[in-house]
């Protein structure tokens, strides 16, 4: 206190040396000579200094470093291995709590519908498959599971739909599961992105073979998609490609493919007969938007 005291009764050059900001009101000029003043007057301006300069300083600088440190160590909102585990566990039964909760934290958390879309409800399902092919659940569980994914994507469709600004586009989509694909989580995600992005789409995830070649043979389509979950499926894509182009009132019509099954086996699309592929369903919106306009500075 006696250092305070010294320092505030008029010696800036030693504040400085203390370490003290010499912005503060400090000296002589400022406040009576100390030997002018009453032991009674000299603690009430010793009192009113410290409540009126010195506190609100050491509040201000203390603020300024714990939100600093707040800020830095405050981690970011993820989405990863262990919360695609999670959610897993969750939609099969095998952890309490509900998919809808778990979901509404994320959110909470201030993670972007996109990004849960992408990074926790499409690698859940792909793990889901995963467990499936690996007998380590039962196709019953793996329905139920991806069935309490599409609610989850039906819950938020709207606001998925709003993260865009809408746009209006001429061009039309027909997205359909490969030929034999069962679960069809990865096309309802495909059809959302497709939707948010403007194009007018035809989607059925139950449709087969004949009711797709009905459906291009009656209009007009700019892409068909096809989303193709497993490898076991890959051999009748081929075939199926080149039994929709007969059919595609579009001789140009632009083919792509889909899914899990893309980053597994190299040079997939061209095996296929396919124009091009996409890893994800922001992907594929991006690579139809890009085949579209080149297919639209070709024309002469």
């Amino acid at each position: 206190m006696q250092t305070y005291t010294r320092n505030l009764f008029g010696a800036p050059p030693a504040a400085a040396q203390e370490g003290v900001s010499s912005a503060l009101p400090w000296g002589a000029a400022e406040q009576p000579a100390p030997d002018t003043l009453s032991p009674m007057d000299r603690a009430a301006s010793l009192l009113r200094t410290i409540e009126t300069q010195i506190i609100p300083r050491l509040l201000l600088a203390h603020c300024h470093h714990d939100s600093g440190a707040s800020h830095e160590s405050r981690p970011l909102p993820h989405t990863g291995p262990a919360e695609v585990a999670t959610l897993t566990d969750i939609v099969l039964g095998r952890r309490p709590g509900s998919a809808a909760e778990y979901m509404r934290a994320r959110r909470a958390e201030g993670i972007e519908i996109e990004a849960l879309y992408l990074d926790l409800l499409a690698p859940t399902a792909q793990r889901l498959g995963a467990l499936w092919e690996a007998d380590l659940c039962d196709f019953t569980e793996v329905t139920v599971g991806l069935w309490r994914l599409q609610q989850l994507v039906n819950e938020y469709s709207s606001a998925f739909q709003r993260t865009e600004p809408r746009r209006r586009s001429s061009w039309r989509a027909l997205l359909a599961p490969a030929p034999g694909s069962q679960h069809n989580f990865g096309l309802l995600m495909v059809v959302e992105f497709f939707r948010r992005a403007g194009w007018d789409v035809w989607a059925d995830p139950g449709a087969g073979l004949p009711e797709l070649t009905q459906a291009l043979s009656s209009g007009w389509y700019d892409i068909i998609g096809l989303s193709v979950g497993s490898e076991c499926h890959a051999d009748g894509v081929a075939s199926a490609i080149l039994a929709l182009r007969r059919a595609s009132l579009n001789p140009a019509v632009v083919v792509m493919v889909g899914g899990p099954v893309v980053n597994l086996l190299d040079d997939f699309a061209v095996k296929v007969g396919a124009d091009a592929m996409a890893s994800d369903a922001r992907a594929a919106v991006a690579e139809a938007e890009r085949l579209m306009a080149a297919r639209a500075a070709a024309v002469p």
